[in-house]
């Protein structure tokens, strides 16, 4: 793209000249051409030192952060299907399930293939489900579903060839949903132990299973 610009630029300029006059060509991004106007190679004048009291002119070209990233897809439907339930401490159970599974078929310890990745994540769902409290269990079986649902079309998509990162970031999207509906809401105070036990029992079942 920035080939492209400067090769505008540079067309620009030379249709400013004119034969037999010297001239200067002030570009936007700070640079200027001159040329002598008979006929010799235009000269770059890389920096051009503006009039006092001018403003400077601003440099498109220069280096600029790179775009963030927007939220994903199964990110926004998990974050709406968490909202519907209105359950903080459900979602963060559900949240650190699928960071567990996001962590563990990253680094290879659950086998990136589809098999072991729907073994590992059933039982594991299981453990975290059982973990929540209250009436709302069933509600986030639900989501999982979706989830799974969701993960199913695109492994579908894909001719059955999902790669282990892009399973591993299928799981990472749905756990920011989870903690994006999860933001700014009050937490109890039984939730550290309860996600601390679920993570020394998720981890020794992905072991126990794939040893």
């Amino acid at each position: 793209m920035r080939r492209a610009i400067l090769f505008a630029l540079v067309m620009a300029t030379s249709s400013a000249v004119v034969a037999g006059e010297p001239t200067i060509v002030i570009l936007p991004n700070g640079t200027a051409w001159y040329s002598a106007g008979d006929g010799s190679p235009t000269v770059l004048i890389s920096n051009v030192i503006p009039p006092p009291g001018t403003v400077p002119p601003t440099n498109p070209d220069g280096p600029k952060a790179p775009p963030v990233p927007g939220p994903s897809g199964i990110e926004i439907q998990v974050r709406g299907w968490a909202e519907e339930v209105d359950d903080a401490t459900g979602a963060a159970i559900m949240a650190k399930l699928y960071e567990i599974l996001a962590d563990n078929i990253a680094n290879g310890k659950i086998p990136g293939d589809p098999d072991s990745i729907d073994k590992a994540v059933t039982a594991a769902a299981d453990e975290a489900l059982d973990m929540v409290p209250g009436r709302h269990d069933d509600e986030w079986e639900g989501v999982h579903d979706k989830v799974m649902g969701e993960l199913g079309r695109k492994l579908v998509a894909s001719g059955g060839n999902m790669t282990p990162i892009q399973f591993s970031n299928f799981f990472r999207e749905a756990q920011k949903g989870l903690e994006s509906a999860n933001a700014g809401k009050s937490l109890p105070p039984f939730l550290a132990p309860l996600i601390q036990e679920l993570v020394k029992i998720l981890m020794k079942l992905i072991v126990d299973m794939f040893a």
